[in-house]
């Protein structure tokens, strides 16, 4: 058994850190004040903390992003219950953060159509990269792929219900009626389905 320093409660060594400097081996707070300890520390310096956070998460951009991807393809269901938690939680702020930001930003309305992909995309596949609506432009160009048509649909070209992924690899400008049509069909149906239909 052993004291903490703060609360001055007798408790088990198993409730303290280890700490070989001292003499027992074990930290002089127990880790249930060690914990209040920190906190109210974070709280007291919080733009400190804001300015670190945010600068290593800068400088250790790509290698975060690399874990994180690792981490959710292996923890997929604990990863969206824990977002569909916080998401019921702000739910209120968000929505109206989104609004706002919708009227700030009547300009871009393919940036919500890219996000309403992945969201809806993640549903169905492990792998849902970043990329934007000028990504695709630059690859595919900016009319659809399968006709002469406009850019108006995100087409996913390997159907996710099939193994496909929401990788810019993967993804096809595309009109509205070849997306529709299109729906689930491998690439090769749905390309001889045209060329049968356009005859």
């Amino acid at each position: 058994m052993k004291k903490c320093g703060k609360c001055k409660l007798e408790k088990d060594e198993n409730d303290f850190h280890k700490n070989k400097a001292k003499t027992d081996g074990c930290a002089t707070e127990c880790k249930d004040c060690k914990k209040r300890l920190d906190i109210k520390y974070r709280e007291e310096n919080r733009d400190y903390y804001l300015n670190y956070l945010r600068s290593y998460r800068e400088e250790n951009k790509n290698e975060l992003d690399a874990k994180k991807k690792v981490y959710i393809s292996q923890n997929k269901e604990k990863h969206q219950t824990r977002i569909h938690k916080w998401y019921l939680k702000n739910q209120d702020s968000i929505k109206a953060r989104v609004s706002l930001y919708k009227k700030e930003h009547p300009e871009h309305p393919e940036q919500y159509q890219m996000y309403n992909n992945r969201r809806a995309a993640s549903k169905k596949t492990d792998i849902v990269d970043i990329f934007t609506h000028q990504d695709i432009i630059n690859k595919y160009g900016n009319k659809c792929f399968y006709c002469p048509g406009s850019f108006d649909h995100i087409d996913h070209y390997m159907p996710l219900s099939k193994g496909g992924m929401h990788t810019l690899e993967n993804v096809r400008p595309s009109c509205v009626e070849c997306n529709l049509t299109k729906s689930n069909k491998l690439p090769e149906e749905f390309i001889k389905y045209k060329g049968i239909k356009d005859e």
